[in-house]
């Protein structure tokens, strides 16, 4: 068969399969075919579609979209698979809402396949359009625990049935705040969250809120506590420190000694904190309970137990006097010192195991005193027997030993400084730490004894008036006994020191001898160059003054004139036979002119030497040659003194004089050399009102001397001379003899010059002495120390004299000299200082530059007679002068 033929044969097949089918139908299906109708969704925003769904009760033919009749809606693309369900498209209209709105299905047109009609209309579900509703779901939320600042998510989430998007906000801001979905907890509480959907304006309406309420539960809070320090002591201040966790907690913490409240603190920065002195003894229950607060709930520590326990003591032990003596009281003192505040109670003192006796502590201390101890080592201890708060302790063992007594010596002088033979008492004190001490007392000097005492209530003591001047080391030693031991005093400088009147009899010495021996060594010097320039003059005149002197020359024959001298030329104006020969001028002084004289010529300083005895006026000169003379004896005579010289006060320091006699004898050796010998005697009587003294005294001098004349009218002299002076001095009580050796050495250059009736000598000198003078003790018991000085005198000058005759009996011969002294002076003496007045040192009388001036006046009588008056002032520009007086008388025979 072709294969057109199988197609056909198979429809035909298939068209009586359905015709059986339809027939089959028909005879099941009599009754008219039923539909309904279904539209979703039922709400519908303008222009939304939705689907209707037309169910019949069974296959139908003839169902088409103009079956269908809309309100405020459009149908479209209908379908079937089965004939039976039925699917059209429908769209909303826009316009005005519309709240009721069907889909109505006519039946009439619509067939089985019993070919049976529908009847009537089928009508679908009500729907709305416009915009549409919607609603919200928001399921149930989870409690939270309310930490501060703490934030968490909304969960579950709301959702709204339109699908747009919830907003969330808190309706208890003071619970939680909510933003995006996140909540931030202020606090504990219930925190209510409402969702909400406002829609879109168009399709979708607003959905109405949903709350849910979350509960903010309080943290839970734990406290901890802690005590410093821990274990304590009675009466300690213990500081307990409760520290709370949770979520920022505030509020108080209550501590508890059991069920017994301490006292409250306050949290700051979860901490709070108590502090207590009032715990005693035992093991204290404490507990540190928060009350909570807002946020936090509250809590209760642990239970801190607090162990107070009795303060460890320590007991110190001392003697008052270790090693002491038998008998004597001997206090122990206990120091009982605590970890925590000041024991009280008792402690007893023992002497190994035997009680001593007990003492209640006051501040700590307790004591005990006991003279019953006997010679040997004592362990003696304190034990304390403690209190409520502190414990028991006993010191560390003390060994007392009772020995014999240590002794102390101290020693005393009623004077000190004293003074030579002043009476001293000696006053030595032996204590002990226990008894008076008993015995003798032995008193030294350097070592020496100088006697001894027994004490009396421990005192001893011992006078002496023995003690010279200086510095003595005095000792006091107690010989000790069985009881106490032997001490010696710290050595005792008792100065016995120099009496004021000592002092002012040194003063007196150093000031008065240094001006004897000025004065004497200017008299010895000044009658040495007399005596040379005599030898010179071939033998000089019986009588001559000097620089302050008489001098008596025995070598001189009264009846001859001087050889080839200016006395001669004197003697020839004298007896007036001047002029008479020769070319000379007659008459007086005035009409003198004479050549140079011969280089014999006499000093200036004796310028009256030449008046003599001879050639008077009724005698005839002498005539022929006069042999010069080889020796020469002279003697010189010299007083000189101060008259009460001082310095700005009215009381004179030294006044007084002082003769020097000296005899010499003088042997010319050739024209131009000579030397010769000396010796004399000197007295002299100074005082001072200043000191009270007196000084006075004498001596003898030896010596020798040269003059060498090398050129006419130059000499050159040299003398040395030895001196001893014996000394007897007062001032106020004190007086005292000593004695002196004194060198003396000389020398000078001199010149002699005549000019119209002058003559002129100038000179250069000096001389220098040493004086040493023994020591000695006094009246009032003073050493006086021996002493050595020196003194002299340069100087140069110049001096002038001029014989002139007056008369045929009388003849005058004037004379004057200046010079410029330089004095120089040395002492060893030291200086003194006396009560109420500067210290004296050694007082030269004359030091340094001045000036003298000397003159003087000889006179011939006409008995033949001589008579020579001169004066002397040295010591001018300086505060010191010294006069010399001379005077000089002749008688020939």
């Amino acid at each position: 068969m072709s294969g057109f033929g199988r197609i056909v044969g198979s429809i035909k097949l298939a068209a009586l399969i359905v015709f059986a089918f339809l027939a089959v139908s028909t005879s099941a299906h009599a009754a008219p075919p039923t539909a309904t109708v279904t539209v979703t969704p039922n709400q519908l925003a303008y222009g939304q579609p939705a689907n209707v769904t037309i169910s019949f009760s069974e296959a139908v033919t003839g169902f088409t979209l103009l079956a269908l009749t809309l309100t405020n809606a459009t149908a479209s693309n209908l379908a079937t698979s089965d004939n039976i369900t039925y699917t059209v498209d429908l769209t909303a209209n826009s316009g005005a809402p519309a709240a009721t709105n069907q889909v109505v299905v006519d039946l009439s047109g619509v067939v089985n396949l019993g070919l049976e009609a529908g009847i009537g209309t089928a009508v679908s579900n009500n729907y709305t359009v416009g915009p549409i509703s919607q609603t919200i779901t928001f399921g149930a939320q989870t409690g939270r625990t309310f930490v501060s600042g703490g934030t968490f998510v909304v969960s579950p989430l709301a959702s709204a049935s339109s699908g747009l998007a919830v907003t969330y906000s808190s309706l208890t801001p003071g619970v939680c705040t909510v933003f995006g979905g996140i909540v931030t907890m202020i606090s504990a509480g219930t925190c209510t969250v409402a969702a909400d959907q406002a829609g879109n304006g168009t399709t979708v309406a607003a959905a109405s809120q949903v709350t849910q309420d979350i509960i903010i539960a309080r943290a839970i809070s734990s406290i901890t506590l802690v005590a410093s320090p821990s274990p304590s002591l009675p009466g300690q201040a213990v500081t307990f420190t409760a520290t709370v966790s949770g979520s920022s907690p505030t509020g108080t913490v209550t501590f508890q000694d059991g069920t017994t409240t301490l006292g409250t603190g306050t949290l700051s920065g979860g901490l709070a904190t108590f502090t207590t002195s009032a715990l005693t003894t035992g093991t204290h229950a404490i507990t540190a309970v928060y009350g909570g607060d807002t946020n936090n709930m509250s809590s209760t520590s642990s239970v801190l137990n607090q162990a107070v326990s009795q303060a460890a003591t320590a007991t110190v032990l001392v003697s008052s006097v270790n090693p002491s003596t038998p008998g004597q009281a001997v206090t122990f003192t206990a120091t009982v010192t605590g970890t925590s505040g000041t024991p009280t109670g008792t402690v007893t003192f023992m002497d190994g195991t035997t009680t001593l006796g007990t003492g209640p502590l006051s501040g700590g201390l307790a004591t005990l005193t006991t003279s019953a101890l006997t010679s040997g080592t004592h362990a003696i201890t304190a034990v304390y027997g403690g209190d409520a708060n502190n414990t028991s302790s006993t010191s560390s063992v003390l060994s007392q030993a009772v020995t014999q007594g240590t002794t102390s010596t101290v020693l005393v002088s009623s004077a000190n400084p004293s003074t030579p033979g002043q009476a001293v008492t000696f006053t030595a004190t032996v204590t002990s730490g226990g008894d008076t001490p008993t015995g003798t007392v032995r008193f030294d000097d350097g070592g020496a004894a100088i006697g001894s005492a027994t004490l009396a209530g421990g005192v001893a003591s011992l006078t002496t008036s023995a003690l010279t001047a200086g510095t003595h080391t005095i000792t006091a030693t107690y010989a000790g006994n069985g009881t106490f031991k032997a001490s010696t005093s710290a050595a005792l400088l008792q100065a016995v020191n120099t009496p004021q009147d000592s002092l002012k009899l040194r003063a007196l010495q150093i000031i008065a001898t240094k001006t004897v021996a000025q004065n004497s060594g200017a008299a010895i010097a000044g009658a040495i160059d007399t005596a040379i320039s005599e030898g010179f003059s071939d033998g000089g005149s019986l009588v001559s003054p000097g620089g302050g002197s008489i001098r008596f020359n025995f070598s001189a024959d009264p009846d001859q004139p001087q050889a080839a001298t200016a006395g001669a030329d004197v003697s020839d104006r004298w007896n007036g036979s001047y002029g008479r020969s020769g070319g000379g001028l007659p008459g007086g002084a005035n009409s003198y002119a004479q050549s140079q004289l011969p280089q014999g010529a006499s000093r200036v300083d004796n310028a009256f030497a030449a008046i003599n005895r001879n050639a008077m006026p009724a005698k005839a000169p002498a005539s022929g040659y006069v042999a010069p003379k080889d020796w020469l004896l002279w003697a010189d005579v010299r007083g000189s003194g101060i008259d009460r010289w001082g310095s700005s006060t009215s009381t004179p320091i030294l006044y007084g004089s002082q003769i020097n006699a000296l005899l010499g004898l003088t042997r010319r050796v050739t024209p131009n050399l000579l030397v010769g010998a000396l010796g004399g005697y000197e007295t002299f009587d100074y005082r001072s009102d200043t000191l009270s003294g007196h000084l006075k005294g004498d001596g003898w001098t030896l010596g020798s001397y040269l003059g060498w004349r090398f050129a006419p009218g130059l000499r050159f002299d040299a003398a040395a001379a030895y001196s001893a002076i014996g000394y007897d001095g007062t001032a106020g009580t004190a007086t005292g003899n000593f004695s002196g050796h004194r060198w003396l050495v000389s020398s000078g250059l001199t010149g002699n010059y005549k000019t119209h009736g002058f003559d002129i000598e100038p000179s250069a000198k000096l001389y220098a002495l040493w004086e040493r003078e023994n020591a000695y003790t006094d009246s009032l018991g003073t050493l006086q120390a021996d002493r050595t000085f020196f003194t002299g005198r340069a100087s140069a000058g110049i001096k002038l004299s001029y014989p002139w005759l007056t008369g045929a009996a009388v003849m005058l011969a004037p004379y004057a000299g200046v010079y410029a002294d330089y004095y120089f002076t040395g002492d060893d003496a030291a200086a003194l200082a006396l009560a109420g007045a500067v210290p004296l040192a050694s007082v030269p009388l004359l030091d340094g530059w001045s000036a003298r001036v000397t003159g003087g006046l000889a006179a011939r009588l006409g008995n033949e007679a001589t008579v020579a008056l001169g004066a002397e002032l040295g010591g001018i520009g300086s505060n010191v002068q010294i006069w010399t007086f001379r005077g000089r008388a002749s008688v020939p025979f």
